[in-house]
């Protein structure tokens, strides 16, 4: 259109949108050397380091609501099937475990008890201390927990595990002198990462939260490239230690990564750094220093510490006959485990989105110097990754011993980390970091397009999650059905049916969360290795007990019960004996007959129904009961019935 043909209006619209694209630009100018003027101006111009901080500022609230989304949308059929769909629920071993913790430990500080000592478990004898010694993720998530009950409070505190820990990624990418809007890709990369989405829809979301973790290693990265200050160096410190409180590994994977960024810049060391890195490592010992003790003075007794070695996973000499060595090898990976994939993805797969390859790789040839330390983190996480011996193809491990081995023989505790492939993180975090920082690289290069190519960027990260993982949405179950008006009249301890059922047990986790009584069962029952000592003695102590206990192991059972047996369970506090088929999985099945006959035949008819649900009070007996209990035959492969029903779920589905 020619000059004379404008109309005013359309002139001065044009001028407004000049003005603003140049004040836009101006904007985007001191967002990128904002923090360069600072240092090199000094403290002088206030109004530009007030600026600076504003538009940071703002970049966090932006990046804060756009996890947010994502964090909802990952966990979108938590919200489809309320009120019942728990996020890794439904049958997931560790789901009740951790749902257990979460509400014992509110229920116990409310109440004036340790929340370290188990002794709502194994009742009487009580869990002192708890296999459980990271109960950071617990204090956060009890409030919601309590407040909002179970299963909300449970699926509310996944979302901020997720939201918070893309806003970990993005401190990371921020602390390696990228951009808010890459960081996007590595928050976006690690919380759909198969880590994460493994570790939550199975239940744990202790190892999930490492909001602590990445922002321990964006205040070390910090510190090493000579931009750290005391105040990074006490929080990075206290993140440190929660990041230890957490989950002690994660603690153990944030020195393996964060020394080996260190080491690259090892010509850059100076009496600064390594004041702040002392200040640092004070402030976690501070904090750290009182569980550290009682760690280390109670170890070698928690429960699960030491295990016996099962023919099914002894990899021979190589495994050296110790069950932690013949896990790590199992667990661990083989050399292609982040591009292969395969026709039938398994939940545990740890495979990475080749988007995020690709971006990381993109910028090998652009001065990789400046990125050295993030390429030395990925190649030493990988190295972890292969655990202490190379694998072949086919999971067989090959006589050649890797890294991982002289950590296993030599760093303390870390024969105890069963599980390499967790090890994973490092790898993940290092190539979320590189592809975030190539993007920038390739946006400065090409201004222009420089929002096409971040949406080409975030794109990459997720088109490939329907065959990478399919898992996302997050997996969710349904939890089994809870008595609530009948669990709400028990008034005292609960011997809790089946007795040392073997997996059951976790279902009796999740009842307790609502009669809020404690149970003859426990956390772990199932493994031996995992009761307190001296349980099993209190058990085959008590001739009921051991009918009870024998009931899921055998298909018929008699036993003659005298009065002192039930007056032991009386003498040591125990007030109730329920019955909650569904903690078998199947209401009309032989083992919940064999218990309602046992219990009736000392009791009488329960003092309390609610659908199939039973208690009964447990009260003295007067002359020997003689009771006789037979089950069907077992089936093929050595379950009870009961155990098969729990197998395959309510639905009968597996």
């Amino acid at each position: 259109m020619n000059k004379e043909h404008q109309t005013p209006s359309t002139s001065t619209r044009r001028w407004l949108a000049w003005l603003v694209a140049g004040w836009s630009r101006v904007n985007a100018a001191i967002v990128r050397q904002g923090e360069a003027l600072v240092k090199l101006l000094g403290p002088d111009p206030a109004w530009l380091k007030r600026r600076v901080e504003a538009i940071d500022a703002q970049g966090w609230r932006s990046v804060s609501r756009i996890y947010l989304v994502v964090a909802s949308v990952i966990t979108l059929y938590a919200w489809t099937g309320f009120p019942y769909a728990v996020i890794g629920g439904g049958e997931q071993p560790d789901w009740a475990g951790t749902m257990w913790a979460y509400w014992w430990t509110g229920h116990a500080i409310g109440s004036g008890l340790n929340p370290f000592d188990g002794t709502y478990n194994f009742f009487p004898v009580g869990q002192r201390p708890l296999a459980m010694y990271n109960l950071v993720d617990a204090l956060l998530a009890t409030p919601l927990v309590h407040l909002f009950g179970p299963i909300l409070g449970f699926n509310l505190f996944t979302v901020f595990i997720l939201w918070s820990t893309a806003m970990g990624a993005s401190a990371v990418v921020r602390a390696s002198g990228g951009s808010h809007s890459s960081g996007l890709v590595a928050g976006l990369a690690i919380v759909t990462s198969t880590y994460m989405v493994m570790e939550l829809v199975q239940g744990r979301q202790s190892q999930a939260m490492l909001v602590f973790w990445m922002l321990s290693l964006a205040g070390l990265v910090r510190m090493a490239r000579g931009e750290g200050s005391v105040k990074i160096a006490a929080w990075t410190g206290a993140a440190t230690a929660l990041t230890f409180l957490s989950y002690w590994y994660a603690g153990v994977f944030l020195v393996l990564a964060a020394g080996a960024y260190w080491l690259t810049w090892i010509r850059q060391w100076d009496v600064r750094r390594w004041l702040q890195a002392l200040l640092a490592v004070a402030v976690c010992l501070l904090l750290c220093a009182p569980f550290v003790w009682s760690l280390m003075q109670a170890y070698a007794g928690l429960p699960g510490v030491e295990r016996e070695l099962d023919s099914w996973m002894d990899y021979g000499y190589l495994g050296r006959g110790e069950f932690g060595l013949n896990m790590v090898i199992r667990g661990s990976h083989w050399p292609l485990w982040p591009i292969e994939y395969s026709s039938d993805a398994e939940i545990a797969d740890r495979r990475i989105a080749y988007g995020l390859l690709l971006m990381a790789l993109s910028g090998l040839w652009m001065k990789p110097m400046k990125r050295l330390g993030w390429w030395v983190v990925l190649a030493w996480g990988y190295v972890l990754s292969l655990g202490p011996y190379l694998k072949w193809s086919d999971g067989e491990p090959l006589p050649l011993a890797l890294p991982y081995l002289f950590l296993y023989d030599h760093l303390p505790f870390f024969e105890r980390l069963w599980w390499p492939d967790r090890l994973d993180i490092i790898v993940f975090i290092a190539l979320a970091v590189l592809a975030a920082l190539h993007l920038d690289a390739w946006r400065r290069r090409w201004p222009g397009r420089a929002s096409v190519l971040l949406a080409v960027g975030l794109l990459a990260i997720v088109v490939d999650v329907p065959w990478r993982n399919r898992f996302l949405p997050l997996m969710v179950g349904k939890t089994r059905p809870v008595s609530k008006s009948l669990y709400a009249q028990i008034d005292g301890p609960v011997l809790t049916a089946p007795v040392l059922g073997g997996e059951m047990a976790r279902h009796i986790l999740w009842m307790q969360v609502h009669h809020e009584q404690p149970t003859s069962g426990g956390l772990g029952e199932h493994l031996p290795a995992h009761r307190p000592p001296g349980y099993q003695d209190y058990m085959d102590g008590n001739e009921l007990l051991v009918l009870l206990a024998d009931i899921t192991k055998s298909d018929s059972k008699g036993a003659r019960v005298r009065p002192m047996e039930v007056q032991r369970l009386l003498d040591d506090g125990l007030r109730w004996a329920v019955i909650d088929p569904w903690t078998f999985g199947n209401p009309n099945g032989p083992v919940v007959d064999a218990y309602n006959t046992a219990f009736t035949a000392l009791w009488g008819e329960p003092d309390l129904v609610e659908d199939d649900v039973k208690a009964w009070r447990i009260e003295p007996i007067m002359a020997p009961v003689q009771i006789s209990v037979n089950l069907t035959p077992l089936e093929s492969g050595g379950s009870t019935p009961g155990q098969q029903h729990m197998e395959r779920g309510t639905d009968g589905q597996r």
